[in-house]
């Protein structure tokens, strides 16, 4: 009896980890997608051309890590749709048929062995002691059959689901990587864009005007001032150059150089992005 529960108990450990290796794909899924939506994002919101080679190289590398793990989902979940066939001992009523067929075969033999006016008790009792041993043994052949094709069938899915969690681990730490380079781009492209307001608004003001407090308002100094005045007002603005992000830095750098409120600086031009008026 003992050697009975160690099949069976092997037998239901294997249907045990079918159960557990059904619930394991979650996880590695979810990943998948947020590595995928990480980098899509990336691309929408734009990068820097300094970086896009870079960037680009580790999407590269991702994107083949992600083949290799879904290939090993793909063969660990549906052995690439072939199914795996798993194998299952038989129904209780197909068990109780076949105990009962055998016993009744076993004391129909004795019978006929001893015959029918002898047959006693203790005959029927060493029979169903025999009987007994062999459903054991029906049962142990069973459970070692189901099992060993159970337990190969799990193991290759075992196998495959770990060698797809191996390439889950690399894309997720190359999109740990692809994300930090992401927000150096993202910094380096305001930084970027700051600077050129600077330069814009250093170049269109009128130099006349910080002067006009200390020196006199002579005809050759309103001269120079309403010159002055005249050229930061004809500035234009490049086009396409503010986006909804840089909005605060575009109508400041904008309206200082035009010497104008914001209201009547900055417009929305459409949902691209905005533009300064002239």
């Amino acid at each position: 009896m003992e050697d009975l529960d160690f099949y069976k108990e092997a037998y239901y450990h294997e249907l045990d980890k079918i159960y557990k290796l059904n619930d394991s794909y979650n996880t590695p899924i979810l990943l998948l997608t947020a590595v995928i939506s990480i980098h899509s994002f990336a691309y929408i919101q734009g990068i820097s051309a300094f970086f896009i080679l870079l960037l680009l190289f580790l999407s590269f590398c991702t994107f083949c890590g992600i083949i290799y793990s879904i290939t090993y989902i793909a063969i660990s979940y549906a052995n690439t749709g072939k199914a795996y066939k798993y194998e299952f001992i038989s129904s209780m009523d197909e068990q109780k048929k076949y105990f009962d067929e055998e016993l009744k075969e076993k004391e129909a033999e004795k019978r006929e062995e001893v015959g029918e006016n002898n047959f006693t008790v203790a005959h029927k009792k060493e029979i169903e002691a025999k009987v007994i041993s062999t459903f054991n043994e029906h049962l142990k052949s069973q459970f070692a059959k189901t099992t060993a094709i159970n337990f190969a069938n799990n193991k290759k899915r075992a196998e495959s689901l770990a060698k797809a969690k191996a390439g889950i681990v690399f894309s997720v730490s190359l999109t740990i990587v692809f994300s930090l380079v992401f927000t150096a781009s993202l910094i380096s492209k305001t930084n970027n864009f700051t600077n050129y307001g600077k330069e814009v608004y250093s170049t269109t003001r009128p130099e006349a005007q910080t002067n006009t407090n200390s020196q006199p308002n002579t005809p050759a100094n309103a001269e120079s001032q309403t010159w002055s005045q005249t050229n930061a007002n004809t500035q234009t603005w490049p086009e396409n150059t503010c986006c909804k992000t840089y909005i605060q830095i575009c109508c400041q750098t904008c309206c200082q150089a035009h010497r104008r409120e914001t209201s009547k600086c900055c417009s929305a031009k459409n949902d691209n992005g905005y533009t300064c008026k002239r």
